[in-house]
């Protein structure tokens, strides 16, 4: 297991490209760092916590722990298999939340609540 931090763009897509799984066992408001991770056809196991919640698909994109503790975090990786992730479901999942796609629908409803 690798703590990394302080990466480059390149370098982060260089590790999300090699690694089993991310673990991410912060505190955070969005959670981005799984969407990356999804892009890269890798699963997140991470803390059900904030906006992990939003961008995590349990059991489609990776699964969720409930302490940033290493008991908790090494139960949640006794049961994880990498080969069970990947899927097109997890693509979809990625794609849901893509920049893109968020910023289309931020537009819509703004037309919406103008037309009214």
């Amino acid at each position: 297991m690798l703590m990394m931090s302080d990466l480059s763009d390149s370098e982060t897509a260089w590790w999300y490209r090699r690694y089993r799984a991310l673990i991410a066992a912060n505190y955070e408001g969005y959670g981005p760092a799984p969407i990356a991770a999804g892009v890269c056809d890798g699963p997140t196991i991470t803390l059900r916590w904030g906006g992990y919640l939003d961008t995590v698909d349990e059991g489609v994109t990776g699964i969720y722990f409930y302490q940033p503790e290493p008991v908790p975090i090494a139960e949640a990786l006794d049961p994880f298999e990498a080969s069970a992730f990947g899927s097109a479901r997890m693509h979809e999942h990625v794609e849901q939340l893509a920049e893109e796609r968020s910023a289309e629908k931020i537009y819509a409803a703004a037309d919406g609540l103008m037309a009214r």
